[in-house]
């Protein structure tokens, strides 16, 4: 049974309605679509949403995505099969406000109040649907956006980026906030393995390397500089197999240089070579799941302690 839940804003209420979903986490602020699946007993499972702000609870506590930016184009092999362009299309054909574009790059300047409204300290994912430092995004924007994370002290910000040649130019003359957390995509030789080289020459307070999806054996990689990896398989209708060896050669190097390693899933291919589920698949690499963290800059988050019931707020 699927039920779908359609947010959108209301006159005179800047941040529009808040869907709450406390038994598992989930929140929309400033509009969003959800598809529900109501499972037997009291489990929820949503299938998809947007909006302004999304929030989950998972392992590490709770965090939010924030899109002041969405929509994109294509710049490596990584971005295929991209999730965000196959989001953004499904919620433009069911009018959700913010996607009347579609995936066409597209700055939301209303967005820009929405971490400062909160209070509770937040791990925020900025600008999942789109990538934040595109050649379209300019540089006034960009600094509008770093002002909102220096504003918001207690946030912790994370920024992924596949234009990693622009982050040496924009933080020439521009420091980073200190609760940034700036990476960059990792999934092949050729285009991925350079981007390192140009977020070590940011002096940013934490760098990550995000090898999602891993789409070939990277061979030997210069970790220095680097704070955090994280490795995983793809998801989708198209997504491509990653190979066990391919994991276990930049696990086997992260550990090495003492590199905290996180590996999050193998995707739709399993380390046998075998297509099935995500859950079947799940997230185990050689008999254990690999979650280290740079535990010194994780960011407090509180943890709500509620019964896994479904409840709607307005």
């Amino acid at each position: 049974m699927i039920i779908r839940f359609f947010c959108g804003g209301i006159a005179g209420n800047r941040g529009g309605v808040g869907f709450v979903f406390r038994g598992l986490g989930w929140r929309t602020e400033g509009g969003g679509c959800f598809e529900v699946v109501l499972m037997v007993g009291r489990c929820v499972f949503l299938r998809g949403m947007a909006g302004g702000m999304s929030e989950g609870r998972g392992e590490g506590g709770r965090g939010l995505t924030w899109n002041p930016v969405t929509g994109c184009t294509k710049v490596s092999p990584a971005c295929k099969n991209c999730y965000a362009e196959r989001l953004a299309k499904r919620w433009q054909a069911l009018d959700v406000p913010g996607y009347a574009n579609g995936f066409a790059l597209t700055l939301h300047p209303e967005r820009l109040g929405q971490p400062g409204r909160r209070k509770r300290p937040t791990f925020f994912f900025a600008n999942s649907m789109s990538d934040l430092f595109h050649a379209d995004v300019p540089d006034d924007f960009l600094d509008a956006v770093m002002e909102v994370m220096r504003r918001a002290p207690w946030h912790t910000f994370m920024v992924l980026t596949k234009r990693a040649a622009r982050l040496p130019v924009f933080f020439a003359s521009r420091r980073c906030p200190p609760n940034l957390w700036l990476g960059v995509t990792v999934e092949d030789r050729s285009h991925g393995v350079p981007r390192m080289d140009w977020l070590r020459e940011v002096d940013a307070p934490l760098r990550m390397v995000n090898m999602e999806p891993l789409l070939e054996d990277l061979g030997e990689l210069d970790l220095s500089g680097v704070d955090w990896v994280m490795v995983g398989g793809e998801t989708g209708p198209a997504a491509r197999p990653m190979r066990r060896e391919w994991v276990m050669g930049v696990r086997d190097q992260a550990v090495a240089a003492g590199v905290p390693f996180c590996f999050s899933k193998w995707g739709e291919w399993g380390p046998d070579g075998v297509r099935r589920s995500r859950r079947e698949n799940g997230r185990l690499l050689e008999g254990r799941v690999w979650d280290e963290r740079p535990v010194a800059a994780w960011p407090a988050v509180s943890e709500d302690r509620e019964p896994a019931q479904f409840l709607l707020d307005f």
